[in-house]
C-alpha cells in the first residue's frame, strides 16, 4: 500500500486522506513503479501488464498536466469595438 499513498486502509485504522486524487509527481511516480517491475518481470505477461500500468500512469499525469496549464492561461483579452462590448 505504501506505492498508492491516496488510498487509505480503514481496517489498518490509517488516518483520512484529505484529496481524492492523487498529485501529478505521484502519477509519475506509479508509472516509474511499474516501468521498474517490467523490468524485473519473469514472464512476458507479467512485463507487458506492467508495461501497460505504466502507460496508463503517464497518460494520467500528461492529462492532469494539459488540465492544471490550461488552468493557469490568462483571459485572452476582448477587442475594443468587438460586438461584446456594443
Amino acid at each position: 500500500m505504501a506505492a498508492y499513498p491516496h488510498l487509505k486502509n480503514e481496517s489498518a485504522g490509517t488516518t483520512k486522506v484529505q484529496r481524492a486524487m492523487p498529485k501529478l509527481d505521484e502519477y509519475r511516480t506509479m508509472a516509474d513503479e511499474c516501468l521498474r517491475s517490467a523490468r524485473e518481470a519473469q514472464t512476458k505477461e507479467e512485463r507487458l501488464m506492467y508495461l501497460h500500468l505504466a502507460q496508463m500512469w503517464l497518460e494520467r499525469a500528461s492529462r492532469q498536466d494539459a488540465e492544471s496549464s490550461s488552468a493557469r492561461l490568462p483571459p485572452v483579452p476582448r477587442l475594443k469595438g468587438s460586438s461584446a462590448d456594443q
